[in-house]
């Protein structure tokens, strides 16, 4: 296509399991809406995506991460989306909770720790949660938008 620009913004995501197989998440409200996801976000300029994760965790949920290694990778993003994103889930250690961090930015009304186990229907993108493993290295995941979820409409 003549003119037509392919672009992907690029996100960090945190994959933090505790004892028990659980997940940290972090519900967000938005839009009339509230949904869990994992905690993350898009670097600020000059930012590593190690450093992103880092400031992004401890703004949501108040715990200071140590960040290890790429556990996958996926794609959001449908004609309906612009721009495309790559999301990368990047294992995480919890070093301490640090009182000091704001904790509950971006809209972050809950931090929770959630079973992959079970169906979770307002876990964004829905199928992601059962997919992330801890003992994987950087696997490509695929397209996994949720196109019938009202807040992607």
């Amino acid at each position: 296509m003549e003119g037509a620009v392919t672009q992907h913004r690029v996100r960090t995501l945190a994959v933090v399991r505790d004892e028990r197989g659980f997940v940290l998440s972090v519900r967000h409200a938005r839009r009339g809406e509230r949904f869990w996801t994992l905690p993350g976000g898009f670097s600020n300029i000059g930012e590593s995506l190690e450093e992103t994760l880092v400031r992004e965790v401890g703004e949501e949920t108040g715990y200071r991460v140590r960040v290890d290694h790429l556990v996958s990778v996926f794609e959001i993003g449908s004609s309906r989306w612009d721009p495309r994103r790559l999301e990368l889930c990047f294992a995480c250690e919890i070093i301490e909770e640090d009182a000091t961090l704001r904790r509950g930015a971006d809209g972050i009304v809950e931090v929770g720790w959630l079973n992959p186990n079970i169906a979770h229907g307002d876990f964004l993108p829905s199928k992601l949660l059962p997919l992330i493993n801890l003992n994987t290295r950087g696997v490509y995941l695929g397209n996994i938008t949720d196109t019938d979820h009202p807040l992607k409409k």
